[in-house]
């Protein structure tokens, strides 16, 4: 059993309000820039709960390894898919958005996760990576990898906007 699954009833509590401000910097930053609408197709790669991908408009669906966390998500618009962000069980440019928020540092590859995120997003690839991970440097450096990045704030993690 994961960390995350073992964790699960109290990722919440733990993680909720921290997740949510990022989120809501997020979506703030896309409606300012009539980058995101309710016709959209969402990814949310380490989901978890799904409380963050609840906030965002359109057709939504969240991946997470940790069964435990996706069965928390209580919107049952938002389709849940257990799996890893480096094997993504989707087509190419399938999905308008990917998000991953405060995941990458998780990844078992964390370079095939983000090329698999690449790979299925047709518009934008957004990332927040946890500032005080030992592979913040490493992974900065593949996340900048990107077109047009557009680095925004947040005093845990720095939130990447990209086109993928």
């Amino acid at each position: 059993m994961s960390y995350y699954d073992a964790t699960a009833k109290g990722y919440n509590e733990l993680h909720g309000e921290e997740q949510l401000t990022k989120a809501r910097i997020i979506l703030a930053y896309l409606k300012e820039h009539h980058l995101i609408d309710e016709h959209m197709r969402i990814l949310d790669v380490g989901a978890g709960t799904t409380k963050v991908t609840a906030l965002f408009p359109g057709d939504k669906t969240a991946l997470d390894p940790a069964k435990e966390l996706l069965k928390q998500g209580i919107d049952p618009s938002i389709k849940r898919v257990h799996g890893v962000a480096e094997d993504l069980p989707f087509a190419d440019q399938w999905f308008d958005i990917v998000l991953s928020l405060t995941a990458v540092h998780n990844f078992k590859d964390f370079k095939k996760g983000i090329a698999e995120m690449r790979r299925v997003a047709s518009k934008l690839v957004i990332i927040t990576l946890l500032k005080k991970s030992p592979q913040y440097k490493e992974i900065e450096k593949e996340i900048r990898k990107m077109k047009g990045v557009a680095t925004l704030d947040d005093p845990i993690d720095a939130i990447f906007v990209c086109k993928p």
